[in-house]
This record gives structure tokens, sequence and C-alpha cells, in this order.
């Protein structure tokens, strides 16, 4: 039986301290796998690996197929360029359909809104919490935030799950 709880979409870069702090028999990676290769490589192989190109549509109907099989799925964390709303919209109605749908965790960019997936997530009666990237401000003026508090943001919603993930991380 398949019972892996967590499906990571896209973000391998940023996320990477995240999947690495997360139990790799109970992870699922989906992303452009071919073109990441790289990225993919460092991930512990008991990750399950699923290609996945948001922007063909063969390439998504293989993946809902397979995400329709995934049963146990507790969390999508979901990273969210604009042209994947719709993809996002696809996901939450799939999971919809199940008798204890997944929590949703977005990971947006500066300039992108949760807004309108949170309201359609709401509409499904579906758990919707967002992470937004950002500037950080030090001492020594601003920079970009790390991948390492990227991961950390996002696992703040695991935490009655996985209560020491943040000590993984940081």
């Amino acid at each position: 039986m398949f019972d892996r709880k967590i499906l990571i979409v896209g973000g391998t870069g940023m996320l990477a301290p995240l999947c690495d702090a997360l139990p790799p028999e109970e992870l699922i990676v989906a992303a452009r796998l071919r073109n990441n290769l790289d990225k993919i490589a460092e991930f512990n192989p008991t990750v399950f690996l699923q290609e996945l190109d948001y922007q063909a549509e063969k390439s998504i109907e293989e993946f809902m197929i397979s995400f329709l099989k995934w049963e146990h799925l507790k969390y999508c964390i979901l990273w969210v360029h604009s042209p994947w709303h719709e993809f996002c919209r696809l996901l939450m109605k799939a999971a919809q359909e199940r008798d204890n749908p997944p929590a949703f965790i977005t990971v947006f960019g500066m300039e992108s809104s949760p807004d309108a997936l949170k309201d359609y997530a709401d509409s499904l009666d579906i758990q919707f919490s967002s992470v937004r990237l950002g500037r950080v401000q030090t001492v020594y003026g601003d920079r970009w935030m790390t991948h390492h508090e990227i991961s950390a943001e996002t696992a703040k919603y695991l935490e009655n799950d996985y209560p020491n993930l943040l000590e993984k991380i940081v």
C-alpha cells in the first residue's frame, strides 16, 4: 500500500531543506525531474519522485492519475507561480472528492496573491495556508529569504504531525 503523507510540487531547490528534514518514506516530490536532475540527485533515494511538467497536458494527466491513488496524503505543498493557479485548482477539486482531503500549503512569490486560491479552497472546504516569499531585514540591510527560511516558514504548518521538524531545518 502507498501511504505517503506529504506531496511537494515544485520548488525542489528552495524547499530542499524541508525535503531533507521530512521522513523520506512519507514524501512524494513532483517536479520537472529532467530539468532538475542535479537537485533531485541530492534527495534521499527513499523519496518517491514523480515527473510533472505543469505546462504539458499529458504530464498533468499522468500526474492526476497518480494523485488519485495517493489516498493517505495529509499535506500538499505547492510552489505556486502564476501559471500554476489553474493546476492548483485542479488538485484542490480532486482532493475535495476524498473523505479526508489533504491540507494545502502554498508558497507564493512577493508579487503573487493567494487570495483567489484561498477563496477557492474555502468554497471546497479545504484547509489552506500560504507562505509568502520576500525580503528579510538584517543589521546589514535587507536580503532575500534563504532556502532554510522558506522551508522553516513552510514547516510551521506541519508542526502538529512533525513536532521536531523546525529543529532539523534551522
